[in-house]
């Protein structure tokens, strides 16, 4: 039999950008200035920011513009706030903003752009600073002896509040912008040991096992020192290696969390949803009293 000798020649032809895997370029329009409208606010596509931005494969025309990567915010309204400084903390309003350009792929590029707002109109009535007080009560912290508490306000730290009997009041006076979103937050977390025994290491498994179930929303968080939002036996191993002095404080939580007390879980027995902090809308002048539910970490009441 004849051999027969068959010769292939392999063209390898890249793929890269031919099938869009690069990329897009997003370019910015660097500066533009808007105008308030007469309702206090004024819409924007993010596709005005655009400065040329273009894609290997993707069409210009299907090039998707955002101002947010995580999801598509193709539009967004900017109102009166964005004029003037944000008196609680200090910070005026982002001039330079990130405009993000997608390609039909989902690949995605960013860029800076930054944008001014004005007032022609003088719609915006709000240009003056508004006086008000926070009154903070504490409660559930029997056991804080005379420590403090650190308090945040917008995330900027203001000062400390001493934590002394079962109920607290401290009052704070500040200044803000009408319709400021205000977010108070406290911070403990000194004598992670504090109330916490085996005694508590013993609740957490009566309740795993069905025995006994907790029988308030604060026990829960209180066993939780994982943040796992679920009670386990990795929770009883975290506070046995506290007691025991394998470890010096908890690996995922500090030595107190301070409650929302007026939120009321949807579900008691999972009360993940209880927010570590007070936030509300200034509107107008007033004493706003907020209640924090102070919770011991490891210290099943």
């Amino acid at each position: 039999m004849r051999d027969l000798i068959f010769s292939f020649i392999i063209i390898f032809i890249p793929t890269y950008g031919l099938l869009g895997q690069n990329r897009p370029t997003a370019i910015c329009n660097a500066n533009k200035t808007f105008y308030i409208s007469f309702n206090g606010c004024i819409e924007i596509s993010a596709r005005e920011f655009d400065g040329g931005s273009f894609d290997d494969v993707t069409p210009k025309d299907k090039l998707k513009f955002s101002f947010q990567r995580d999801q598509l915010q193709e539009k967004k309204n900017f109102c009166c706030i964005e004029l003037y400084r944000d008196y609680c903390t200090g910070k005026m309003p982002p001039k330079e903003r990130t405009l993000y350009v997608f390609d039909e792929d989902g690949n995605v590029d960013s860029c800076q752009f930054e944008c001014v707002f004005e007032d022609t109109l003088n719609v915006c009535p709000h240009h003056s600073k508004l006086n008000y007080a926070i009154n903070i009560q504490i409660i559930g912290n029997e056991n804080t002896d005379n420590s403090l508490a650190k308090i945040y306000i917008n995330g900027n730290y203001y000062s400390s509040i001493n934590l002394i009997g079962p109920d607290n009041n401290y009052s704070i006076y500040r200044d803000c912008l009408v319709d400021s979103t205000i977010r108070v937050e406290l911070t403990r977390n000194d004598d992670p040991i504090n109330g916490v025994t085996t005694v508590d290491v013993l609740k957490i498994k009566k309740h795993i096992l069905g025995k006994q179930y907790f029988t308030n929303p604060y026990q829960y968080l209180a066993a939780d020192v994982n943040q796992s939002k679920s009670i386990s036996g990795s929770d009883m191993t975290e506070i046995r290696q506290l007691i025991l002095g394998v470890k010096p404080e908890f690996s995922k939580v500090p030595a107190y969390l301070f409650y929302n007390a007026d939120y009321k879980p949807k579900d008691p027995s999972a009360p993940y949803d209880i927010p570590p902090y007070v936030e509300w809308v200034q509107k107008d002048y007033q004493v706003k009293t907020i209640r924090f539910q102070a919770v011991k970490m490891g210290d099943i009441k």
